[in-house]
Parts: structure tokens; C-alpha cells; sequence
């Protein structure tokens, strides 16, 4: 979250775009599986940098539709009464109390007292590791599931340009993504988390102050995707909404959108927003105590389709994503014997779900956040099926599901915002 670096090593930047441009190593698989105690029964919707403990903040955070607040005890109570959720962080949370016994047994009292807190969703522990750090933070895993195996641990991990040269050392000639990927094997297999979360910042500006994209968002969002699916835990994005240095710009409301649906769109159980409370140059959601209306307004719109999205979403499981961006010009980006085809040029992401044996939904994003996207799709009948298929949209500002007129070739045509999203079900 608070990302230590700030500008992207010049020997990294080419070999992500290499990455981004012709695909990523493959996790699956390589990562093994493990299970834990924490179930997840909604989309995560929650922030960064926390708001004073107070029952004002408590009270704003459940109105703006987050559903998980990271904050200290005294809140518990308050969360309750506002139906929110509460991510515990306390002093002894931390890798530095796994070899201390008067610490540990501080924090064992801790836990005692909250454990069975109805407004308690997890215990946060730490940002941004580094792979020294790793055996540390298991230890202090390992203790608080000990004494409570309900609730989960947070632990949030860097994104694939961060860990070269700061998590662990730069491997000369070796392709990052790969670098990356030992790295959440690494923690996966050593720590065990409930959940996988980490941040990726992508907007910047160039040296003249004009908007600039850095490369590998997708690519770190696919080796993100596919660690999850490896060790079978969901996985949250901690998505950009502030500046907080010279070298960001602040995301407007479609950059906004776009981090939150292409996240869902990949199989992301969660989003946190990247900041909520600090000072003006940070420039987040409140600044000095004061909120920014260009960024609140939008979040709130979107936490409350987060909200209407979740129990569906909860219900799905990803199994395929298809990028435009991802394959050579030319090429389709969704292969013959998919379900769904997407028969028009333009950027989007196409992610495929299902609730039952076969795909039967399937989210479609536009990726380009500056211009609608009029999207003709085409649904494949399946071999052993008579009639046509036919879809229904959700339309999440309604919380209802609508016909679509799907034509005797299985075509249809929709026109997606900028940085949108449709949710679709195939019938």
C-alpha cells in the first residue's frame, strides 16, 4: 500500500512489458494448495489508511457502502451498531512480536478479548513484505490462528515491480514475472494466508505532468489470478485512488471504475482503496480530515454496486480471462471453443464463470477508460443443444437481471461506458 518506492527501475521496465505483451509464466499448479478456516461469504469492500476511531468516521465508512474497516479496537462496538466490519490492527500485530514471549502474550490477550466479536473480520498484520520478513510474519500467523482459526490475517504483497532489487535481490537477465512468481511461492507455502492481496499503482505522469500508464498492470493482475487459484484462497486488489508523491496522478472516476471491474472481471474477491485518510499532498479520499467529492462520489457508486454484485459473484467461480491487450495484432484474443466470442475490435477483458459444471456467466470490461465500447458477442450453442442460447444482463444500479435480444446466430450487441463492466448469464 504505502509503496516504499516511487519511480520503477529502468533494467525492470522492459522486461515487464515483455511480460505484458506476450503472457506470463503460468502458475497453476506451481503454487500447492492449502486449506483454512476462514470462509469468505462477500466481496471484500474496504480501504487503506485508516480513519480515526471515532463513531463519525465508523458511521461515514458504512454510508459510503464499505462493508470492512481496518481500525482498532474501540471500534468494534461502533461497527456493530453501523452493520460494518472491522479488520483489527493493534501494535502487537506485527512480525516483530515472534520472538518476544511478553509480546506474544500481549497479543494472545488481545485476541482473547476480540475473538469472538461479532463485528471482527480479520486481524491486519503487514504491508508490502520483504522475503526476509516472510518466516517472521508465518510464525505470527501461525500463532494467531492458534488462538483464533475463524478470522483471517492480512498481509499485503508488492506488485511485480517492487519486489526485484527491494523483496528480494534483482536476478540479472531473469524475466521479473518469474522472480515474482518464486516470491509468492515463497510466502504462499511458508505463511499459508486466507487471502492473497496485493497493490498495483499504474497512474502516473510523465516528466511534463501529462497522464502516462507504466506497463504491467494485466500481467500482474493474471500472475496475481493464477498464485490465488493455485493455493486455492480468493485474492484482493488494493486499487489506486490517490497521489501520493509527484510522480501520481489522482484516477478519475472511469480509472476508477476501470481498477474495480477489471479486478472482477479476473476473479477478484475484493477491493481496497489506495488511500482514504491523510494529509492534502496524498491526495485521497479525505484529505486532512476533509473529503475530496471527485473521488468519494464515484467510490460510493461503485461500493454500492460492489455490494449488489457480491452475492452473485460469491456464487461464481473465474475460469477463463481473455485480454485483447494481450495478444498480437491480428490475433483473437478469445480462442474458437469458447462459449462466448467477442466479434469486434477494441480493448476489453472477457472473464468467464461458473456456478454450476459448465460456463454460464461471463463479464465483459472495456479497458479503455477515455471511450465507449460498442461490444458484438456471439454465444456458441453447445453441441447437444436444440435451441439457441439465449443472455440476460445485470444491472447492478437495479439489482435485476434484464432479457437481451440475442438474434437466431446467437448475436447480440451491448455498449459498454468507459471502464465499465457487464455481467451477463447465459440461459
Amino acid at each position: 500500500m504505502n509503496t516504499p518506492f516511487r519511480l520503477i527501475p529502468l533494467l525492470i521496465l522492459p522486461l515487464m512489458l515483455v511480460s505484458f505483451l506476450f503472457g506470463c509464466t503460468k502458475t497453476r499448479k506451481v503454487i500447492g494448495a492449502h486449506k483454512t478456516e476462514w470462509k469468505q461469504d462477500e466481496l471484500i469492500i474496504t480501504y487503506s489508511c485508516s480513519a480515526p476511531p471515532t463513531e463519525a468516521s465508523v458511521k461515514n465508512s458504512a454510508a459510503e457502502n464499505f462493508n470492512l474497516i481496518p481500525n482498532a479496537e474501540e471500534t468494534l462496538d461502533l461497527a456493530q451498531k453501523n452493520r460494518i466490519k472491522v479488520m483489527l490492527e493493534h501494535g502487537r500485530l506485527s512480525p516483530n512480536v515472534a520472538g518476544d514471549p511478553v509480546q506474544l502474550k500481549e497479543l494472545g490477550e488481545v485476541i482473547d478479548r476480540v475473538k469472538n466479536h461479532p463485528a471482527l473480520a480479520g486481524y491486519y498484520l503487514f504491508d508490502e513484505p520483504k522475503a526476509a520478513e516472510i518466516p517472521e510474519l508465518a510464525k505470527v500467523v501461525e500463532f494467531v490462528r492458534a488462538r483464533d482459526p475463524k478470522h483471517y490475517c492480512f498481509i499485503n504483497m508488492l506488485p511485480v515491480y517492487g519486489v526485484p532489487g527491494y523483496a528480494v535481490p534483482i536476478e540479472p537477465g531473469v524475466d521479473p514475472s518469474k522472480t515474482y512468481i518464486k516470491f509468492l511461492k515463497s510466502y504462499i507455502e511458508t505463511v499459508k494466508p486466507d487471502v492473497l492481496s496485493y497493490d498495483f499503482y499504474a497512474f502516473h505522469k510523465n516528466k511534463n505532468g501529462e497522464p502516462e500508464d507504466i506497463p504491467g498492470y494485466f500481467a500482474n493482475l493474471s500472475l496475481i489470478r493464477e498464485a490465488a487459484r493455485s493455493a486455492q484462497i480468493p485474492f484482493i486488489n488494493i486499487i489506486q485512488a490517490c497521489a501520493f508523491d509527484e510522480t501520481f496522478r489522482v484516477p478519475t472516476a472511469n480509472e476508477l471504475r476501470w481498477q474495480v471491474y477489471t479486478t472482477l472481471a479476473y476473479g477478484g474477491r475484493g477491493i481496497s482503496y489506495f488511500l482514504y485518510w491523510g494529509p492534502t499532498k496524498y491526495g485521497g479520499i479525505y484529505q486532512d480530515g476533509k473529503p475530496r467529492k471527485a473521488l468519494l462520489e464515484p467510490i460510493v457508486e461503485l461500493n454500492k454496486e460492489l455490494k449488489t454484485l457480491s452475492p452473485i459473484l460469491m456464487s461464481l467461480d473465474s475460469k477463463e480471462v481473455y485480454n485483447s491487450e494481450s495478444v498480437s495484432i491480428g490475433k483473437s484474443a478469445v480462442p474458437a471453443e469458447s462459449p462466448v466470442q467477442i466479434e469486434t475490435d477494441g480493448k476489453y477483458v472477457l472473464g468467464l464463470f461458473s456456478k454450476r459444471k459448465n460456463i454460464d456467466h461471463f463479464m465483459v470490461v472495456n479497458t479503455d477508460y477515455r471511450a465507449s465500447l460498442i461490444c458484438k458477442l456471439k454465444l456458441q450453442r453447445p453441441p447437444n443443444r436444440e435451441k439457441n442460447v439465449i443472455a440476460v444482463q445485470f444491472a447492478p444500479q437495479t439489482n435485476s437481471w434484464k432479457d437481451v435480444t440475442v438474434n437466431e446466430t446467437g448475436e447480440f450487441e451491448t455498449q459498454i461506458a468507459p471502464g465499465d463492466g457487464r455481467l451477463f448469464r447465459i440461459e
